[in-house]
């Protein structure tokens, strides 16, 4: 029946199920791309609020112990810090108060409050951090359950362009097999002779 399919449309209807199918496979690397490419778009902010997490989370020990280094050490506390020393130093030494007790207790009250002044800050920065890392992450996610939708959508529809040329092909076969049995029925009814 390979010639009478052909003749009735069988392979093309093939053929432009194969075109079909071709474009959906293109429309979904074009999803899978266009996907991997904005995930990666989101990463340096993702990284950024690993790291605000991590700088936090490093203030709490195993055994619930506080460790303060990462704020102690970072350059925003250290700057102020040395800024403001030198400063109180400054100013007693041009008093003639350099070292005395005054000075010491003007230093030591400089120091407490940019700790916990220089603390908040670095608190909240490092919530930003993390924020901004969660909300990227989120964005990620989101980026990838679209991208798998929409892949999802070419296979299935690549597949229906397949399934709909076999449909057709299959159709035209059975249009054909019912012609030729209605001629064969009806020739089978006509009386014999005049």
């Amino acid at each position: 029946m390979g010639f009478v399919t052909d003749l009735f449309g069988g392979d093309d209807a093939m053929k432009a199920a194969e075109i079909s199918q071709r474009g959906y496979q293109d429309a979904e690397e074009i999803y899978r791309v266009a996907g991997k490419d904005a995930t990666k778009r989101f990463n340096p902010f993702y990284d950024m609020g690993k790291m605000g997490t991590k700088n936090i989370m490093s203030m709490y020990g195993p055994e619930g112990e506080r460790d303060y280094t990462q704020f102690t050490n970072s350059p925003g506390y250290q700057f102020a810090l040395e800024q403001g020393n030198r400063a109180v130093g400054n100013s007693g030494a041009a008093r003639g108060m350099n070292m005395s007790g005054a000075q010491l207790k003007a230093l030591n009250r400089f120091g407490q409050g940019t700790a916990s002044q220089g603390f908040n800050n670095w608190f909240n920065q490092q919530m930003q951090m993390s924020g901004q890392g969660q909300n990227a992450a989120n964005s990620m996610a989101n980026v990838g359950m679209q991208t798998a939708g929409g892949m999802a959508n070419m296979r299935t529809g690549g597949a229906d362009a397949r399934a709909s040329g076999y449909l057709a092909k299959a159709g035209i076969k059975s249009g054909i097999a019912n012609s030729v049995l209605d001629t064969a029925m009806s020739w089978a009814k006509k009386p014999e002779g005049p």
